[in-house]
This record gives C-alpha cells, sequence and structure tokens, in this order.
C-alpha cells in the first residue's frame, strides 16, 4: 500500500497560494492585454470589410486615438483588478496604476503605438508586451513577493519538499537557489539531477556513484 504523501509546511502551502494567485493576476493581465488591443483596432482601425488598416496609425489623430484607447482599457482593467478609486484623469496616477498592474506606463503605452506606427500589428505589440513588460517588469516583481517570507531556516523543508536531498546538500545551498529550485519544482513536479551536478552545493557521492552505474550498465550491455 502507497505511503500518503505528507502535506508541506505552511510555509511552502503560502508560497503555493501566493503563486497561483500570481499565475491567474498575470493570466488576467495578458487577457485584458489582447481584449485592449482588439477593441482600439474595432474602433478605428477597421475598414468596411472588416479589415484591419494598419496604414491609418501614420495619421497623427488616428494613432493619437489608438494610443488612449489602449492606455485607458489598460487603466479601466487595473481599477478592477485592485479595487482602485482613482479617478484616471491624472496621467502619474495612471502610469503607478499600470506599472503594478502590467509592468508598463499608461505613456508608455502609447509612446509604444506612436513609435511603431502602421508596423504595430496585434503580434508586435503582443510580443513587446509579453516580453518587455510583463515578462521582464512584472513576474520578477511578483515572484518575489510570493517568496519573500521565506527565510534561511526553511531551506531543509524546502529541499525535502522537491525532493532533491539524495544530490543537493541543504547545508551548502544558498536561500536564493533553494528558492529557483523550489520554483522549478512546482512548474514542472520533478527536478533532474542533470541541472545541478555543477553547482557548488551539489552532493559529489551522489554524482560520483551515478556515473560508476552507467559505466557499469554500458559494459554489461556491450
Amino acid at each position: 500500500m502507497a505511503t500518503k504523501k505528507e502535506d508541506p509546511p505552511e510555509h511552502i502551502r503560502e508560497y503555493l497560494r501566493k503563486s497561483k494567485k500570481v499565475e491567474g493576476l498575470i493570466e488576467r493581465t495578458k487577457h485584458s492585454a489582447r481584449k485592449a488591443y482588439q477593441n482600439a483596432i474595432d474602433k478605428h482601425l477597421l475598414t468596411e470589410e472588416g479589415i484591419p488598416d494598419y496604414e491609418r496609425l501614420e495619421d497623427e489623430k488616428v494613432n493619437d486615438a489608438v494610443a488612449k484607447e489602449l492606455a485607458d482599457y489598460h487603466v479601466a482593467e487595473a481599477k478592477k483588478a485592485f479595487k482602485s478609486g482613482i479617478s484616471g484623469k491624472d496621467e502619474l496616477e495612471n502610469d503607478m496604476l499600470l506599472q503594478a498592474y502590467a509592468g508598463v506606463t499608461y505613456t508608455g503605452l502609447k509612446r509604444l503605438v506612436r513609435d511603431y506606427g502602421k508596423h504595430l500589428t496585434f503580434d508586435r505589440y503582443n510580443k513587446i508586451l509579453n516580453e518587455e513588460h510583463i515578462n521582464k517588469n512584472l513576474i520578477p516583481v511578483l515572484a518575489n513577493a510570493t517568496a519573500a517570507h521565506f527565510k534561511d531556516e526553511h531551506i531543509d523543508d524546502i529541499i525535502r519538499y522537491t525532493r532533491v536531498g539524495e544530490f543537493v546538500d541543504p547545508k551548502r545551498v544558498q536561500l536564493g537557489d533553494a528558492l529557483k529550485i523550489l520554483g522549478k519544482y512546482r512548474d514542472e513536479g520533478v527536478i533532474s539531477p542533470l541541472d545541478h551536478e555543477k553547482a557548488p552545493y551539489a552532493i559529489k557521492e551522489f554524482y560520483k556513484k551515478r556515473k560508476e552505474k552507467e559505466k557499469a550498465e554500458l559494459a554489461k550491455a556491450a
């Protein structure tokens, strides 16, 4: 009969709860980004045949209208997400709110439309927003927030929970490295020993025995 898996300690459960919430916030942000773009295109760039005419973005008035539409939509979504009561009329407030929500500012969104003009297709807009703002600015901040409560004394629990004790020495691993292991385990459910063979905290004896076993198996198969 299989043994029942033990529940992780509270500090790891807290991390998992926060991580799930962060994943939801990020997906919400990406979803609203797609809707914001679609909304702006539908209002300002569609031809009578329903085809987006990006050349219209070379017109300054249309460009400004699309930029404002995008920025205003994001601000409205950010206000909903954070239950904010700001007016939406103050650009500094908008910038601060959007930076927290999507890793981009109100003025930055408007500049994006002005800079790319007719070249700002959905694929390009989505790539820029995800890679340069959400991935670089937003996700690292949120990731740090999920793990802010951990201390060095929790390293042993992390090593046990992620089942890497065979090849990771908890006495030599730093908290930052332990948290990277925890994040990978959360995302993939398993940690490969190959990823840690050269690490300063690797248990050398484990890898030595592993190589000896591989050599023996190869010799036997020959």
